[in-house]
């Protein structure tokens, strides 16, 4: 070994020995501080000094406050009993698309009992086109249901629970709609997004007004907060009574979220179609055949020399209707239908609902600037447009049925509002496309159509009707939406029906 490399080792162990020695007296001095001892011979657990702490005491209690959240939940312990929730099946079948498979699409929706014996008041809309429902009370039994009765135009169906034999249920009672007032507090209660009875509190926003142009029925505006599911349940006033239905949400959000503006029927309304649902079944839609009318002005009331809050101008009347055949033309004012005076077409329509079918009923009009009464019997609308027309034979109207490849059927009053179509608008939903049909690669499921060869569509036994009147082997348009969120997109097909 040379001189030159012992010298270095002896360097290196001196290093060495002082870094040991350095760090020994620094873990002395502070055993916590980080080194290479500290590293080896790590403590297994920080050690900490116990602190002290001081809660706050229990709030002071604030009796009028604490009083006013007690009669809040002894009000919804007593009304909670008599909510569902409505949970509905539909099955789809797509034998024609993909061979036999086929599948089942879950809704869910809300109602409230309104007798002992189990009826429960619901919307339309919750069980419209559906295969099963089943309703599940508060206390979280389920149970098996029969269909009463519906009614269309208002929104509103009756079911009834097949409860044990003598089994009696709590019913809410209707209160007084009529005498609700802007800035009561109200309640809603139902079964939104499926997270079972939930409440929601507010004030009434608005008194009953349309919910869109000539709609037949109007509604409350609340800010309770209610969201897709909720359709169908109660909104509730401070004596525990029903004043309203919930039915539908304002909302430019393309899932339907709840957005500040929440709408139900009238308590008022909802009892008078209970009782005739329980009396009729479904009862059906009066059709008298002004197919366009419009307010006056205060320029044509003077014109016409109509009294000042009073008269509605016709505008087109349909052809064969009970308003055709009883003698109305465009051009004439209806001041009274029925006894009561019309001041707004909003008012007609509502009384037409309202009124008795095949029953002749007076109608106060102005035609040519003279006073004048018709009678007209209203008939029921789809009997109107059901009627077969001569054209085609049956069998030639089965198979251009088959050829065209598509099923259709009425909007139902939840859709209209959804697609902003008043109750008046022509249209027809499609629900069914055969992909080997003519028109398989030009319509789809859920475009409207709104009229066949210029003439307005309004219920699917209308377009059946059409389609037999088609005459073979001419070219035929028919005209349609298609919603792209809540934007209408017109379409136009041609097509030419021949049987196969």
């Amino acid at each position: 070994m040379t001189d030159a490399l012992r010298r270095s080792l002896v360097l290196l162990i001196v290093l060495a020995l002082s870094a040991g020695i350095f760090a020994a007296a620094s873990h002395l001095r502070d055993p916590q501080r980080t080194g290479l001892l500290h590293f080896l011979n790590k403590p297994s657990a920080k050690k900490t000094t116990p602190q002290t702490y001081t809660l706050a005491p229990p709030a002071e209690t604030l009796p009028g406050l604490t009083a006013l959240s007690q009669e809040y939940a002894n009000l919804m312990d007593r009304v909670r009993p008599a909510v569902v929730s409505i949970n509905t099946q539909t099955e789809f079948s797509n034998v024609k698309i993909f061979g036999d498979a086929s599948h089942e699409r879950p809704g869910l929706g809300s109602g409230m009992i309104v007798t002992k014996e189990g009826h429960v008041l619901t919307n339309q809309h919750v069980v419209d086109n559906v295969d099963e429902i089943s309703i599940t009370t508060n206390a979280g039994r389920t149970y098996n249901c029969e269909r009463i009765g519906y009614r269309v135009d208002n929104d509103l169906a009756v079911l009834k629970i097949i409860g044990d034999e003598g089994e009696e249920f709590h019913p809410l009672s209707f209160g007084d709609s009529d005498k609700v007032r802007v800035g009561e507090i109200v309640f809603a209660i139902g079964n939104p997004f499926g997270l079972g009875e939930t409440v929601t509190q507010g004030i009434i926003s608005s008194l009953p007004r349309p919910l869109f142009d000539e709609a037949d029925f109007k509604t409350f505006q609340s800010d309770t907060v209610i969201n897709p599911g909720n359709s169908g349940g109660p909104l509730i006033n401070t004596n525990g009574e029903i004043i309203g239905v919930s039915t539908a949400i304002y909302t430019n959000s393309a899932d339907q979220s709840y957005a500040g503006v929440s709408l139900a029927i009238p308590s008022n309304d909802a009892r008078e179609i209970f009782a005739d649902i329980m009396a009729d079944g479904a009862p059906e839609k009066a059709y008298l055949g002004i197919r366009k009318s419009r307010d006056l002005t205060e320029y044509q009331r003077s014109y016409f020399n109509a009294p000042h809050d009073r008269g509605i101008l016709v505008e087109e009347v349909t052809e064969g209707s009970p308003a055709d055949k009883a003698g109305l033309k465009r051009g004439d004012l209806v001041l009274n239908f029925a006894g009561r005076p019309i001041g707004t077409v909003e008012e007609l329509i509502g009384l037409i609902g309202k009124s008795t079918i095949g029953k002749p009923l007076p109608m106060q009009i102005i035609a040519g600037g003279r006073p004048g009464i018709l009678e007209v019997t209203l008939v029921p609308l789809e009997e109107f447009f059901t009627p077969k027309s001569p054209g085609n034979s049956e069998e030639a109207v089965a198979k251009i049925s088959d050829a065209l490849g598509i099923t259709v059927r009425n909007l139902t009053v939840y859709q209209r509002r959804r697609f902003g179509l008043s109750a008046a608008s022509p249209g027809i939903v499609v629900t069914e496309i055969n992909p080997s049909a003519n028109l398989a690669q030009k319509l789809g499921p859920g475009d409207i159509i709104y009229s066949l060869n210029d003439t307005p569509v309004r219920t699917a036994a209308q377009f059946n009707n059409l389609i037999d009147e088609l005459p073979l082997g001419r070219e035929a348009r028919l005209f349609y939406y298609r919603y792209i969120g809540n934007r209408p997109i017109r379409g136009i097909v041609r097509f030419t029906p021949n049987p196969k």
